[in-house]
């Protein structure tokens, strides 16, 4: 993915120091737990075989991961501006 320098409205710097959005991991997580838990409890009513069900969520996780992986910058970036506004 590529980020803009700057935000355009309000001028925010995004990138502050090399590594910094590895803090948007930890929304990734959750986001991503938020997704495949219900998955999980839903594909468990179902006559499926454990092993199988395993493999569909780990596969729907990573298959969705890229899409999450954007909204989880912009939370990590909306909460680092409230924690350490610059």
């Amino acid at each position: 993915h590529k980020t803009h320098e700057r935000c355009p409205w309000c001028d925010l710097r995004f990138q502050r120091e090399k590594g910094y959005e590895l803090g948007a991991y930890y929304f990734l997580f959750a986001l991503g737990g938020l997704f495949a838990f219900p998955l999980l409890a839903l594909l468990l009513q179902l006559p499926l075989p454990g092993p199988l069900v395993v493999l569909i969520v780990a596969f729907s996780t990573a298959a969705s991961t890229p899409l999450l992986l954007r909204q989880a910058l912009v939370l990590w970036y909306h909460c680092d501006q409230i924690i350490d506004p610059r």
